[in-house]
């Protein structure tokens, strides 16, 4: 079985990961692109399509961290986050694939990362998989981390509100 594992953001990361094999084959940051309106960087959907359309496979399911707005965000720092989910959300979902959402406790609990900072993510994945160095090479590097640690969860965690 082939995983999608999407730790979503305009910084986020998408990793692919057969379970079948245990090996990352790939991993993505998402794609972004300065905002059509106001400050900053958006996801670029027609990227972002293009690229899970190049990857989907017959045996393959997606899953993404169910992540939501933080007390204290800004009112505009909360729309725009909402807008980024929606905007992966949708794009994953014309794609027609299984598709599961993790809470982040969830997936940090199995992997025994509850209360651990994102250095320890990328720890237990290039100890786990070391050829997952290629794309997990700096501290800034932890959402590709946190994708791959997403994919792999997928294979073990029962339908956790599959859409």
């Amino acid at each position: 079985m082939m995983w999608l594992g999407i730790d979503p953001g305009t910084t986020g990361a998408i990793a692919l990961y057969d379970s079948e094999e245990d090996e990352v084959l790939d991993v993505w940051d998402i794609p972004n692109m300065p905002r059509e309106y106001g400050k900053g960087l958006q996801v670029d959907a027609v990227s972002l399509y293009h690229l899970l359309v190049k990857e989907a496979r017959p045996n393959m399911s997606v899953i993404i961290e169910q992540v939501g707005a933080m007390p204290k965000q800004g009112v505009v720092s909360s729309h725009n986050f909402g807008h980024t989910i929606g905007t992966i959300y949708g794009v994953v979902s014309c794609l027609e694939l299984p598709r599961y959402m993790v809470h982040p406790t969830a997936w940090k609990r199995k992997m025994g990362l509850v209360g651990s900072g994102k250095n320890a993510v990328i720890d237990m994945v290039l100890e786990v998989y070391p050829n997952v160095r290629e794309w997990v090479s700096l501290k800034k590097h932890h959402n590709r981390a946190e994708a791959v640690a997403i994919a792999i969860i997928g294979s073990s965690i029962k339908d956790t509100g599959n859409e």
